[in-house]
């Protein structure tokens, strides 16, 4: 293959891969059935100073929670590559473009690697996923305790005095889940001793994570801490903001169990928004059904806040970062890892 007909072939896949996201996140607003109570709701409340101080605040916030992700993929990336926070922002935007239309948004961890240039790019995708893992286990850790009590308040009386047994010993593998993810580089050191020398690529391989310290994944944890934080923050607005509770911590435990749902649901991202509003729903009913909250202008404050933050949170940033999509190098992607695997 010629180095013109390559070119010619990588431009198509980048034009590809941002009309793929385009038409996407248009498929995914068109065909939201609560599309219309969306721009009522927000049509109804937008032309106010609380509305306007609202939807600053949360597109902020917006900003700040991939700001967090940035800094945590650069901090993620040091063994392997230098990167100014800059360059890791418009990584991680372009890698959500990529994201949006794939399944369970692998093509993430690939979008981000192709915006630059790494010495081993198997190697950087691969703690991409650490990062990935961390953001998981704040969403275990922080969801699960949430959604066995909303789950535990259907118990009969007599057994209640046991809810708080069930939500502290749950506490006690999610401990151990953050402390396993600490001895992360131990773990993978150890797995490769395991593996049979005649599979040497798999032992390579194994050896991306034992470079991050201690002190590295500790950042890491903390910083997945702090956007779970900020998301949540943004979520609770939204819901204040469109009539579902006019307390915020009311809402906390809802929004984390929402959280821990969608985690554990394995969806393909094309039906994402719809399971999204869906989730939401299910455990808002639950969580003031109990107490005959879940009024007609509750149950549309709750879809509406669900398809918002989708719309700040997702839509906007990954049509953002389809503008550093043009900067993926794939000969350099493809040439690294072809020539590692042939090595």
């Amino acid at each position: 293959m010629t180095k013109v007909t390559k070119s010619v072939l990588f431009l198509l896949l980048k034009v590809g891969l941002i009309a793929a996201a385009y038409g996407y996140i248009a498929w995914q607003l068109t065909s939201m059935h609560n599309l219309h109570q969306v721009l009522q709701g927000v049509g109804d409340r937008l032309f106010s100073t609380k509305a306007i101080l609202t939807f600053l605040v949360v597109l902020l916030l917006m900003f700040l929670n991939w700001g967090i992700e940035a800094k945590k993929w650069s901090l993620l990336m040091t063994p392997y590559k230098a990167i100014t926070f800059k360059e890791s922002y418009r990584a991680v935007l372009a890698g959500l473009t990529v994201s949006v239309f794939t399944p369970n948004r692998i093509g993430e961890f690939f979008g981000r690697v192709l915006s630059l240039s790494f010495s081993n790019p198997v190697f950087a995708m691969l703690s991409t996923i650490a990062g990935s893992i961390a953001q998981l286990m704040v969403t275990i850790v922080l969801g699960l305790p949430a959604a066995l009590y909303i789950y535990l308040l259907h118990m009969p009386i007599s057994q209640m005095p046991i809810e708080s047994i069930i939500i502290a010993v749950s506490f006690v593998p999610l401990i151990l889940l953050i402390l396993l993810f600490q001895y992360l580089p131990a773990i993978f050191r150890w797995l490769a001793t395991l593996v049979p020398s005649r599979f040497r690529i798999v032992k390579y391989y194994l050896r991306a994570f034992t470079p991050h310290t201690q002190k590295h994944l500790n950042l890491v944890l903390l910083y997945s801490f702090l956007r779970y934080g900020v998301f949540t923050a943004q979520y609770v607005l939204l819901l204040c903001f469109f009539g579902v509770s006019e307390y915020y911590l009311d809402l906390f435990i809802p929004v984390a169990a929402v959280f821990f749902i969608m985690m554990a649901i394995p969806s393909v991202a094309l039906a994402e928004l719809g399971v999204r509003s869906s989730v939401a729903l299910s455990v808002f009913s639950v969580w003031f059904g109990l107490s005959s909250k879940l009024t007609d202008e509750v149950t549309m404050g709750i879809m509406v806040s669900a398809s918002v933050l989708w719309i700040i949170n997702i839509a906007i940033p990954a049509l953002i970062g389809s503008f550093y999509v043009g900067q993926f190098n794939f000969t350099d992607f493809f040439g690294k890892i072809i020539g590692k695997w042939k090595s």
